[in-house]
């Protein structure tokens, strides 16, 4: 104990608590059991660190004990008694005080730590980290407690208004104390103005820089004041990444924050030149795609698996069967269950939990994915990895072998779609001139080349050669409207009220309609979701809008749409009955 008493004397630094901690770990392997205790206490406390936001002592990770058993971060009563004991210099001092009102919220132990910490910041002779991690520690205790809070405001005031802090640290402090709460709009008045002297005289450091202006913006609008200097403050700041990346994929997302932030301070002519250069820079980006192979046991296993599927549904031999087995199985798809597991594992396994990610559309538009939009895209890509083994593949397989031995044509396909509701009335053919019109015969010329191009496929040596581009543009809208119509059938409603205006509801709300989830098992919802929308592949949306390039019309895309296709028509519905609901 002698050895970590001196260590803790010696401690002038906020980041030394962690050099600690190993001397401790080795101490502790020789320790009787008294001993192993008492380090063991020692070492839960100053794995306790402070939070660079909000000066919370925080734990981080699972603590161990000397036999590599889990160790609970808490501290009990007896232990906190023991604490109470435990003396050193101003720094340690105040550390443990604060540790011991946290988990006791004792107000004498949060008043010693404050104390301890102001004592520090006076003395003016501790690194700036340092200095960082108690001021912030301070405001949170004193806010918290509503100890010295005149106190500690005056102190940080000092900071702020002398020369000892460098003026990145001053941008940080009143960002984080901002934002903890601590200081209000009316505390920071006073530097609405100094702040852009400061962003100017470190005008290459963009994070302090950015947090200082977002920060003044929110303190001006809540004080009523003009806050455009500070957006455009904002827009030239972002000068500081752009000048470092010109001609890489960094520089559109830059570009476009940089006039947002000239629209957002009304600066138009600024925001379109801005706009122009976005778009220009956009257009040079390239990329690459990176492939994994798999093991030979894995590449075996997968084969297997879509071979034995392959050769049991040719097994029906019967052409119609072999659509109807497509439209109605359903474990091709992943539960939610498995989803949750898969994309938990992606998640922890991803070098994108380290990193900040950026997401690029169809277009190339930058998105900086927020935590939000990485577990999203973690979820599509664990969907897309489940479905493209266990479904996509089985039926890319299934239809060039049944072409292969006759059991697939356009015939067939529309032999077994006649048996469906899409052969039904199309409900909006109100009109006598339109009164036999139904779904088949709007999608059959579509389907006719959808065919073709299958069979076209099944006789080459690569799907390059297949032109899926006419019979995908011609059904996928054709999808939509028969989603629609589906749900006019089931007696749903198809449209929504905005600003006074009836309109059409948008795919992504079809899909979420009550009428729909009735009948649809929610795996062949997440399917469709995966397919048509936003929350996979999007191919709707990409298509309607002219987005979608040749070498997109792929195999795969053409699969999609079928299995899409041949899972709708699949939905066992009484025409008898919908024709009641409509009528009632």
């Amino acid at each position: 104990m002698d050895e970590i008493n001196a260590k803790l004397i010696e401690i002038k630094d906020t980041r030394q608590f962690h050099d600690v901690i190993s001397n401790i770990w080795a101490l502790e392997q020789n320790a009787n059991n008294e001993e192993s205790d008492i380090l063991s206490i020692e070492r839960r406390v100053l794995f306790h660190f402070y939070d660079h936001l909000t000066g919370e002592l925080k734990t981080n990770g699972q603590l161990q004990n000397k036999y590599d058993e889990p160790l609970c971060s808490d501290l009990n009563h007896n232990e906190l008694e023991y604490l109470k004991t435990r003396s050193s210099n101003a720094l340690v001092h105040g550390f443990y005080s604060h540790v011991i009102w946290k988990y006791s919220h004792h107000r004498n132990f949060a008043l010693f730590a404050i104390r301890d910490y102001l004592k520090i910041i006076r003395t003016k002779n501790y690194k700036l980290s340092t200095y960082l991690d108690l001021v912030r520690s301070i405001a949170f205790l004193s806010k918290e407690t509503k100890l010295l809070y005149d106190d500690v405001k005056n102190e940080i005031y000092n900071l702020l208004n002398g020369d000892y802090i460098s003026v990145w640290a001053k941008c940080s402090i009143i960002s984080s104390l901002y934002e903890s709460k601590f200081f209000k709009s009316e505390d920071l008045r006073a530097y609405l103005e100094v702040s852009k002297a400061w962003v100017k005289e470190i005008d290459n450091s963009y994070s302090h820089n950015e947090k200082l202006l977002l920060t003044m913006i929110k303190v001006s609008q809540s004080l009523n004041y003009d806050n455009k200097s500070y957006f455009k403050l904002l827009a030239e700041n972002e000068d500081c990444i752009i000048e470092q990346h010109e001609g890489d994929f960094i520089l559109p997302q830059y570009l476009f924050k940089k006039a947002s932030y000239y629209k957002k301070g009304g600066f138009e002519q600024e925001f379109r030149d801005t706009m122009i250069l976005y778009n220009q820079a956009k257009t040079k980006m390239k990329f690459s795609n990176i492939k994994q192979e798999l093991d030979e046991d894995q590449s075996k296993l997968i084969n297997d698996y879509i071979k034995n599927c392959v050769e049991e549904i040719l097994s029906i031999k019967d052409p119609i069967e072999i659509l109807q087995y497509i439209g109605v199985y359903i474990q091709w798809f992943p539960s939610n269950s498995d989803l949750e597991i898969m994309t938990k594992n992606l998640n922890m396994n991803s070098i994108r939990q380290f990193a900040t990610v950026v997401y690029f559309d169809i277009n190339g538009n930058p998105t900086i994915q927020n935590k939000d939009r990485k577990e999203k895209e973690h979820t599509t890509t664990s969907f897309t990895f489940y479905y493209t083994i266990m479904c996509q593949s089985v039926v890319m397989k299934v239809l060039i072998k049944a072409i292969e031995e006759k059991l697939f044509s356009f015939d067939y396909l529309i032999e077994y779609l006649n048996n469906t509701w899409l052969h039904k009335r199309y409900t909006i053919a109100n009109r006598k001139e339109h009164e036999n019109e139904s779904w088949i015969n709007i999608m059959k010329p579509g389907l006719k080349e959808l065919c073709d191009q299958f069979i076209l496929a099944s006789k080459s040596d690569s799907f390059h050669k297949c032109n899926f581009i006419l019979c995908i543009d011609s059904l996928v809208p054709k999808l939509e409207g028969a989603i629609r119509d589906l749900i006019r059938l089931l007696g749903g409603n198809t449209t929504i009220e905005k600003n006074n205006e009836v309109l059409e509801k948008t795919l992504e709300q079809l899909l979420n309609e009550e009428y729909l989830l009735k009948i649809l098992d929610k795996k062949e919802i997440a399917f469709f979701k995966y397919v048509l929308t936003r929350d996979g592949l999007n191919i709707r949306n990409n298509i309607a809008h002219g987005f979608t390039f040749s070498t997109n019309y792929s195999y795969q895309m053409a699969i999609n749409i079928f299995l899409c296709i041949i899972k709708l028509a699949s939905i066992d519905i009484s025409w008898d009955t919908i024709f009641k609901t409509n009528n009632n």
